[in-house]
């Protein structure tokens, strides 16, 4: 059944043609007949009525609307449209084969990208699958194999035996003691030997040792022939140092002698044992005049006698200082100071003052 719109659009225009064709004079819109529905509902029940209308007869100059077939204009369009020429279906084989040529560029495009995609993910894959597998065989299974095989190579070989440790060896430091000072020792024949010849034996042996280096005092030891150390008592008897068995009460039993030299001038200091400075000074105070001619054996200079010994006070540093030029107080004089528990004389200025120094140094329990 075909659609209404389409039979009305072609009966229009089949009624459009006719009355192009025939004359003005002869159309009227009452020759036009009309139709109703009755008719074509019959012959669409039966359509052995639509074969007598099959064929409309031909249409001539004189044409007649009244004398034509009372066919309906709704059906008139299946015997008229049937010489219009269709074009023929394209059977589906052919379309199929042949398809356009913008569909043939498009799947031949998809198909190319899904190759290239497919390829690409194999590619990629077995790359993967490589490398992975080339990590495993490097790390772990070479771990594996030495984890496997070192405790079977273990077991094969023998136990080891342990053998006995030895003590290890005990190296010692060599220790090298330190080198001891060389002692500057002066022996004095105290028997039959007279005061000056004491006096020419000490001034000869310490100016033996006047090559030594002498920045600071160097002590000397005096023994006698027997190699003995010499007590301060003995030591003063024989060489005439006759104030000190006046002022013994306040002294010790040892003394100390000391050589110095400032370059030039080589002098000598006595070191004696204090057991009250302030008791020893007040007494030495006393005995100043007899000084000169007590220590005439510390002399290494050659001089003359003072007619009046003066004795004149000075400080240096700590110490109180009494001091009595006999040439000079750089060539020769008697310094001295009571201080630490220590009697200090010297026979020049540097020579005592070098000796307070030394002094200074020293522990207080020395």
């Amino acid at each position: 059944m075909q659609n209404k719109s389409s039979l009305n659009i072609n009966v229009g225009d089949h009624y459009s043609n006719l009355t192009r064709s025939l004359p003005d004079e002869e159309f009227s819109l009452e020759n036009v007949p009309v139709h109703s529905m009755k008719k074509d509902l019959e012959m669409i029940s039966n359509p052995a009525l639509m074969h007598q209308y099959s064929s409309p007869p031909p249409i001539s100059s004189n044409f007649n609307p009244a004398s034509s077939p009372k066919i309906s204009p709704f059906l008139e369009r299946t015997t008229l449209a049937s010489p219009i020429s269709r074009p023929e279906k394209v059977p589906p084989s052919l379309v199929d084969e042949q398809p356009s040529a913008l569909e043939e560029t498009g799947s031949s495009k998809k198909f190319d990208l899904k190759k290239v995609f497919v390829f690409s993910t194999i590619f990629l894959s077995l790359i993967a699958l490589g490398v992975g597998s080339y990590y495993f065989w490097l790390v772990r299974g070479k771990s594996s194999e030495v984890v496997t095989e070192e405790p079977e190579i273990a077991s094969l070989l023998p136990a080891p035996v342990e053998e006995p440790s030895l003590p290890a060896a005990i190296v010692e430091p060599v220790v090298i003691p330190p080198e001891k000072p060389k002692e500057n020792i002066i022996t004095l024949s105290l028997e039959n030997s007279t005061r000056l010849a004491l006096k020419e034996s000490l001034a000869s042996q310490v100016k033996a040792l006047a090559d030594l280096p002498l920045i600071t005092p160097v002590e000397i030891k005096v023994q006698d022939a027997k190699n003995n150390p010499i007590a301060l008592q003995v030591f003063a008897e024989k060489t005439g140092i006759t104030f000190i068995k006046d002022v013994s009460a306040y002294l010790g039993e040892n003394f100390r002698l000391f050589v110095f030299s400032d370059g030039q001038q080589l002098g000598l200091g006595l070191v004696l044992e204090s057991k009250n400075d302030t008791s020893l000074i007040k007494e030495l105070l006393k005995k100043e005049p007899l000084l000169v001619e007590n220590l005439d054996v510390l002399f290494l200079e050659k001089f003359t006698k003072p007619v009046k010994v003066s004795f004149n006070s000075s400080v240096y540093k700590d110490f109180s200082v009494r001091y009595f030029n006999i040439i000079s107080q750089e060539k020769l004089s008697i310094d001295y100071t009571a201080a630490k528990n220590k009697l200090l004389i010297g026979t020049t200025r540097k020579t005592l003052a070098a000796l307070g120094d030394w002094l200074l140094l020293q522990p207080a329990t020395q």
